[in-house]
């Protein structure tokens, strides 16, 4: 069973974070590129409305790479190091997760200022 695990599902889990992280990264680009032609088109600029655009793309890309995070930890034999990795997950998905929270607190704050949906 143990050999069938290492041969087959290992390379599978590891696609599958894979594609994780390239999730998070075509959606925090479209974001980018949204946010760049918002700003070329808008004759005001309005640096809110462009902010919103690019803050809900980077807090959906940043819970891919979480979740990409948890794949890759979980693929990790339990060795030496396994201690030390899990210390390093911890204090990303920490560091992650507030960030994603002070965002989505400011979308809020923001939306509900300009009467926007988000």
């Amino acid at each position: 069973m143990n050999l069938f695990i290492l041969e087959y599902i290992t390379p599978i889990i590891s696609y599958i974070s894979l594609l994780f992280g390239l999730f998070g990264v075509i959606i925090i680009s479209i974001g980018s590129i949204q946010s760049a032609i918002e700003y070329i088109k808008n004759t005001t600029h309005s640096f809110q409305k462009i902010r919103l655009i690019f803050s809900q793309h980077l807090i959906i890309g940043l819970d891919f790479f979480v979740g990409k995070d948890i794949i890759d930890t979980m693929l990790i034999d339990a060795g030496e190091k396994f201690g030390e990795d899990i210390t390093i997950l911890i204090i990303v998905v920490v560091i992650r997760i507030a960030l994603t929270l002070m965002a989505e607190r400011e979308l809020n704050s923001f939306s509900q200022e300009k009467n926007i949906n988000i």
